[in-house]
């Protein structure tokens, strides 16, 4: 309650902060974006163990750090966009006036944006309970170990959606279709290429890898079950391009509503559905677990990706172009 307090406090500076890097994102300015989160992640470490530890604070203290970390972040955002003015966008107070359509536009791609990541914290406790209920105790270890290392490969991806939501936006406000179709489809041959190396390097070093989590003598039982896992769960990764870039280019056309349908899609209905039937219906024990989310996420991916066929299709003829 009281780390909740002093957030919620401050949530006025942490919502400038994710909206002002948002903007130089999407200008294309990624570079000063990275340089902001990278200077709030680095004060937030330093500034932790001091307010935790050396002023005493304990548990709030580390609200104390982050809230901090995220004022000096915004000074410096402030700074790019209402003194420098070296931005596309130039933000004036005397400019602004109320406009419905904007709000229920930012609203089209936020709310739905925000639901997505509610729906995916709702798929984990399945996939948690489904790991329970064919591994017991071990078993969600296991799941919970694995997943860690496999979220890693995530991390690309994610970067890339961001892109991929910023360019396909642009060009889809110049009406170009072709520009945001070639965005689109070289986000995903580089994603691809770069996952494929992810999962191939975590495969091969399964052993190794499950050696992070095992080095204790009370965590060898589970170590046999990780290498499995490490083994057949980054496969997921392979196609997971495939339908995040869809997702984030439904974002970047405006179309969010799409975007959450195929997220509430890849995870709750096709990942826990299929971990269920083939760990517990189809008993294969925890093996099914893993062998569900991936043909889930796979499903789920192709379904997205033939769905941007049809929607391009479609907006090259609203638009005429070939």
């Amino acid at each position: 309650m009281e780390y909740s307090r002093v957030l919620l406090a401050g949530a006025i500076v942490i919502v400038f902060n994710n909206v002002g890097n948002g903007i130089l994102r999407g200008e294309g300015d990624a570079n000063r974006a990275m340089y902001a989160m990278i200077l709030g992640s680095g004060l937030n470490i330093v500034l932790d163990p001091v307010f935790i530890y050396t002023l005493g604070f304990g548990v709030v203290g580390a609200a104390y750090a982050t809230l901090l970390s995220m004022i000096i972040t915004s000074l410096f955002m402030a700074y790019w966009l209402f003194i420098k003015r070296d931005t596309y966008v130039e933000i004036t107070f005397n400019d602004f006036f109320p406009s419905r359509e904007i709000l229920k536009d930012i609203l089209r791609v936020g709310v739905p944006a925000s639901l997505a990541q509610l729906t995916m914290s709702i798929a984990m406790f399945f996939l948690n309970r489904v790991a329970i209920m064919a591994g017991g105790e071990n078993g969600v270890a296991v799941f919970t170990s694995a997943w860690r290392v496999t979220m890693l490969g995530i991390v690309p991806i994610l970067g890339m959606a961001s892109a991929t939501t910023a360019v396909t936006g642009a060009a889809y406000g110049e009406r170009n279709i072709q520009k945001l179709e070639t965005a689109y489809l070289y986000a995903i041959k580089l994603a691809f290429a770069i996952e494929l190396g992810v999962v191939a390097f975590i495969m091969l070093f399964a052993p190794q890898v499950s050696y992070l989590f095992t080095y204790s003598e009370s965590a060898l039982v589970i170590k046999e079950e990780l290498i499995k896992a490490f083994r057949t769960l980054p496969i997921f990764l392979v196609l997971t391009p495939f339908g995040m870039m869809t997702s984030a280019m439904f974002q970047g056309i405006g179309e969010g509503e799409k975007s959450l349908v195929l997220t509430i899609l890849r995870t709750v209905i096709m990942q826990v559905g299929f971990a269920y039937f083939f760990a517990l219906y189809m008993d294969f024990g925890l093996r099914g677990v893993w062998i569900g989310i991936v043909l889930g996420n796979m499903t789920a991916a192709i379904i997205g990706f033939s769905w941007e066929r049809v929607r391009i299709r479609h907006l090259k003829e609203a638009f005429g172009t070939s």
